[in-house]
Order: C-alpha cells, then sequence, then structure tokens
C-alpha cells in the first residue's frame, strides 16, 4: 500500500483537495438527519406548515451540494487515479523490458499479458473506487457514531449491541466464500490466458 500511495505524490494537490471533498460530503450526509431533528420537535409540535419552508429549502439545497461534490469528488478521485495508474504501468513496461530472455524462455507470454493488464485494471478500479470508498464510508462512521453518542449514549449501545454477532457471523462464513473467489479468480485467469494468446496468435 505504501509504495502504491508513492505514486499519488506527484498528484498530491489534486488528491488532498479530493479528500477535503469527501470530508465535505460525508458532513453534507449527516445534515438531513439534523434538520428532519428539528421538523419532528420544533416544526410538526406547533402545527404551522409555514414553518417547513425553511427546513425544506435547507434539505434541498444540501441535496444540491451533495450532488455537486459527488460529482467534483468522483473527477478528482478519477483524474488522481488515472494518471498514477499511468505512471505505474509505464513503470511496469520498462520493468518487463529489461527483463532477461530465460526469463520469458519459462513463461507464457499471453499469461504475461494477462497479467499485466488483469493486474493493473484491478489496481485502477482500486484506486478510483475503492480508496474514496472505504475513505467516504469511515468518515460517515465516524460521523454518525459522534452523532448518536451526542444524542443519547443509551440508545446507541442498543444500537450497536447486535455488531458482535454480525461480526461473528460474517466470520464464520468468509472462508467459503474466500474460496468461491479464489475458485472463480484461477477460471478467469485461464480464460483471459487463452484468449489473449488466440488474439496475438501466439501459443507456447
Amino acid at each position: 500500500l505504501k509504495r502504491l500511495l508513492s505514486y499519488l505524490l506527484p498528484y498530491r494537490f489534486k488528491a488532498l483537495l479530493a479528500m477535503l471533498v469527501i470530508a465535505l460530503s460525508t458532513g453534507l450526509q449527516l445534515m438531513p438527519a439534523l434538520v428532519i431533528e428539528h421538523i419532528i420537535d420544533n416544526v410538526l409540535p406547533t402545527g404551522l406548515s409555514a414553518k417547513l419552508m425553511w427546513p425544506m429549502v435547507v434539505l434541498l439545497a444540501v441535496n444540491v451540494v451533495g450532488w455537486a461534490a459527488a460529482v467534483l469528488r468522483r473527477w478528482l478521485a478519477s483524474v488522481v487515479a488515472l494518471r498514477s495508474m499511468e505512471d505505474l504501468r509505464a513503470d511496469l513496461f520498462r520493468a518487463l523490458q529489461f527483463l532477461p530472455l530465460r526469463f520469458y524462455d519459462k513463461r507464457k507470454i499471453g499469461a504475461l499479458i494477462s497479467r499485466m493488464n488483469n493486474d493493473s485494471d484491478l489496481v485502477e478500479e482500486y484506486m478510483t473506487f475503492d480508496i474514496p470508498f472505504v475513505l467516504s464510508n469511515s468518515l460517515l462512521v465516524i460521523g454518525i457514531l459522534a452523532l448518536m453518542f451526542s444524542k443519547s449514549w443509551l440508545l446507541t449501545v442498543y444500537v450497536l449491541l447486535p455488531i458482535p454477532f454480525i461480526l461473528v457471523g460474517g466470520r464464520l462464513i468468509w472462508g467459503r466464500l474466500e474460496n468461491c473467489w479464489r475458485s472463480w479468480s484461477v477460471k478467469w485467469s485461464r480464460f483471459s490466458t487463452h484468449l489473449n494468446e488466440s488474439i496475438t496468435g501466439i501459443r507456447i
């Protein structure tokens, strides 16, 4: 992960800007709960529908700004990820150029092409979607827990009680899911290898 993130250093300004936008969009996701709380506690008991206008305007503004932040976040993440992956692919290609011939004598060319394409595509997807997703949802969980504890710590404890049982249940089935994923990955790698060999016309 450290080596992978080192490719972000030339684009650190945009990466930091993307993180700020992620933090902003996460905070905006918490705003509707506070507005709805205000409506339930302060507006509905009065029976005055005129007081609903400003909370509705705030909700609309939050959704519009949140949509714009999501678009900006996706654009920044895509630019940073694609530029860094361009550098990584260039380094990988240069490394393959200077490998000794005996390395290629012991391996299938189609398998090397398949691994280079598939692995770099997976890393690109990880940097474009997974890293922003994990960062955004981690901040969202922290924000939700902070908001819940500030409202009622006892209710928050009751809400969190089922989590250990969920983790234990997930741990029990994770091994089976991992085996299925490994089997699918091996089959897909073989299929990609045969496909690349048939396209390039190289069969070793």
